[in-house]
């Protein structure tokens, strides 16, 4: 029966018009006969009436003989008629009932048999003899007969119309299936073209109408079009992806993998061109601060431009690549001396900086690069570029405009450094880092007040590993990220063991990295932090290099803002050595100046370092900042800082850094007896300058 729901939009008119015609004829039929089926109950009405009057006529006659006589006179009244009943009330009292014996038809529904009753009341007419009334005469309609009659009726009507109906769809359908159904065969093979199967084709009955075989025709001619446009679009589609995978979509330049097949072809024509070459991998210095200050779609810019200067700029014989974001490769070919390479290099250069940003950017493009020749750094195409690539890192240390060739010995740098990557991942979790804390000692008391928080790396096979060898390394591989919230934690945790010990309060600086200050939830993070280990911010100092707040003033002076106004304190760590604005330090929320020590190291003999170090004491006095002077070692050193009225010292002289435990010690002996008694014990040998045990701190 699935032609009862054709798909298609004729077939549904068809359909709905086949019904309509249907029920319309049906209803019809139906309406027809209970119009003349009412008709046929007002006409026995109307002559019931005419019976009722001579019946009464009768039965007065009857009523003069006896009992008998007058029963079959009602008999009469309602034998043959429309009536079921007769009832006679005399005015002598006499009271008659006489009900039809005709048997009723199946009984009809109630609702049937009160519609007809509503339209058959009861006859009721008086029963006369000359101007005497003797009684009335009252004749019930048989309003059951006329129901199962009707109902009957209908119900024949119903089967007969139902039956045209079936008809009627069978023809429809018949026809749907027979003419439109080609159609339903054409959309099953659309649905097909529309899935990529363009060798489909459509096909109908011979004898389908002509509208069909056209469209099957259209169609076939279509998925035919179709399939040529495919195959060429498939043509050029190959040529597309051919091009993409060997140039850049930016530059036009080669990429990394063509630039290889470049330079494995290169070494295989060794054997017979043996001119030496030389692959140059550079980067664009610092790029980053051009996407930052033009936005990314001028860096983009600059890149095609950086791109298009290249080509200008060498020869044809040498290949020239974009091989990364920001970095780009030359295939130096038959260079006579290293003077050439060095020229080729200047050509470069020249070229990068020869692209124009604009004014508002405040920033100029600028290369460092990395040399690998053939064959002496290599005699294969990813030996030299891995080679290249390492000379790149090194000569990006250097700054802009710096070249450095590959050696055997940056090689066993590059190596080490990777290892020591490698391990410093896993010292974390393997718990091979520790903090140490230095003391902070207050002149004006005479008692340690403080403690900078140092890392400490002790490794089981590499030892105890310097801070300035693996700390860069933590912020170029982005380490020190995990590492910075683990010391904030581990701080946080021996605050609670000082107390614990009874200790009294003390503040613990701490330093922040530049990828720390990058983050945008790090005042989030440390908060966090510090509500969970119950730690007041009171308890905690940041400890922020010049230069890190001169990259970003505005950015710095927004987030110490936040972090001031939460209860920490802040300091600006080597103060003096990142050529800051005073304008900004105006405008920076600290309360600590830290002198670095490069400027306390000679202060007792170098007049200039004690002018610096008097300069930094008096503007920190006129901002109202302490000052604090690092890595003070011996006794001239302290009484020359005193003279300058520095507040706190660091350094060897007090103590070296100590871990937890050693540190409650220290303090507390210090406090009883003094630095100098508190600190003989925890060390071999005195630092160089340090008093006598027993001589006081202001000896």
């Amino acid at each position: 029966m699935g032609f009862l729901l054709p798909r298609s939009l004729i077939a549904r008119l068809l359909t709905l018009f086949a019904l309509a015609l249907a029920l319309t004829v049906g209803a019809g039929l139906v309406v027809s006969y209970q119009l003349q089926f009412l008709r046929q109950v007002e006409d026995a009405q109307q002559s019931g009436q005419i019976v009722a009057e001579a019946s009464a006529r009768f039965v007065a006659e009857a009523m003069s003989g006896d009992g008998e006589g007058l029963r079959q006179a009602l008999s009469k009244a309602v034998s043959g008629t429309s009536f079921r009943s007769a009832e006679l009330r005399t005015i002598s009292g006499i009271h008659l009932v006489h009900h039809g014996t005709e048997p009723l038809r199946r009984a009809a529904p109630d609702w049937l048999v009160r519609t007809v009753a509503a339209r058959l009341p009861m006859v009721e007419v008086p029963v006369t003899s000359g101007a005497r009334t003797l009684g009335v005469l009252r004749l019930h309609p048989a309003a059951e007969r006329f129901a199962a009659l009707y109902w009957d009726s209908l119900r024949l009507m119903l089967v007969f119309g139902a039956l045209c109906l079936s008809l009627t769809l069978a023809a429809v359908g018949y026809l749907l299936s027979r003419w439109i159904g080609g159609l339903e065969r054409l959309g099953r093979v659309e649905s097909r073209i529309r899935a990529g199967v363009l060798d489909a084709a459509a096909e109908v009955d011979r004898d389908a109408p002509l509208e069909i075989r056209r469209a099957a025709e259209m169609l076939n001619n279509t998925t035919a079009s179709l399939r040529a446009q495919f195959a060429h679009a498939q043509s050029a589609a190959r040529e597309t992806i051919a091009q993409l995978s060997s140039f850049d979509s930016l530059t036009g330049l080669p990429n990394r993998a063509s630039f290889f097949e470049a330079v494995e072809a290169r070494i295989a024509r060794a054997g017979h061109d043996p001119r030496p070459f030389a692959v140059v991998h550079f980067d664009l210095f610092d790029f980053k601060d051009v996407n930052d200050a033009c936005g990314h779609a001028a860096g983009d810019r600059a890149l095609a431009e950086v791109g298009r200067a290249l080509r200008q700029a060498l020869a044809a014989e040498h290949a020239v690549a974009r091989v990364g974001g920001d970095e780009f490769a030359v295939l130096v070919d038959g260079f006579a001396d290293a003077a050439a390479i060095e020229t080729m290099v200047a050509d470069v250069c020249a070229a990068v900086e020869g692209v124009a940003l604009p004014d508002a950017a405040g920033v100029a493009l600028s290369a460092s690069l990395g040399v690998a020749c053939f064959p002496r750094d290599g005699a294969d195409g990813t030996t030299l570029l891995k080679h290249a690539e390492i000379a790149l890192h090194r000569a990006k240390a250097g700054g802009r405009r710096a070249s450095v060739y590959f050696s055997a010995e940056l090689e066993r740098a590059h190596r080490e450094r990777t290892e020591l990557e490698r391990e410093l991942r896993l010292a974390l979790e393997r718990g091979q880092l520790h903090l140490e804390y230095q003391p902070k000692y207050h002149l004006g008391f005479g008692q340690v007040v403080g403690a900078e928080a140092l890392l400490r790396w002790s490794h089981p096979v590499l030892g105890n590993v310097s801070p300035a060898r693996f700390i860069p390394v933590a912020e170029a591989t982005g380490l020190i990220v995990p590492i910075g919230r683990w010391i904030i934690e581990e701080v946080c945790r021996q605050i609670h063991r000082w107390e614990d010990q009874g200790m009294p309060s003390i503040q613990v600086a701490l330093n922040l990295s530049a990828l720390q200050l990058r983050e945008p939830r790090l005042f989030e993070d440390i908060e966090a932090i510090l509500a969970t280990a119950e730690v007041l911010p009171g308890q905690i100092e940041l400890e922020i290099t010049e230069s890190l707040l001169m990259a970003d003033p505005e950015s710095a002076v927004a987030l110490l803002r936040r972090l001031r106004d939460a209860g920490f304190s802040i300091a600006i760590d080597d103060f003096g050595t990142g050529y800051s604005s005073l304008a900004y330090l105006k405008k920076f929320p600290v309360g600590v100046l830290k002198i670095d020590r490069s400027f306390v190291k000679d202060i007792s003999v170098d007049m200039d370092d004690r002018a610096i170090a008097a300069a930094i004491v008096s503007l920190a006095g006129s901002l109202l900042l302490d000052v604090v002077a690092e890595g003070v070692e011996t006794i001239e050193q302290v009484d020359v800082l005193r003279e300058l009225g520095c507040d706190y010292l660091q350094g060897y002289y007090i103590s070296r850094p100590l871990r937890g435990d050693a540190f409650a010690t220290f303090v507390r002996r210090s406090r009883e007896h003094g630095v100098e008694v508190a600190r003989l014990p925890l060390a071999t040998e005195a630092p160089a300058g340090a008093p006598a045990p027993g001589q006081p701190l202001t000896a």
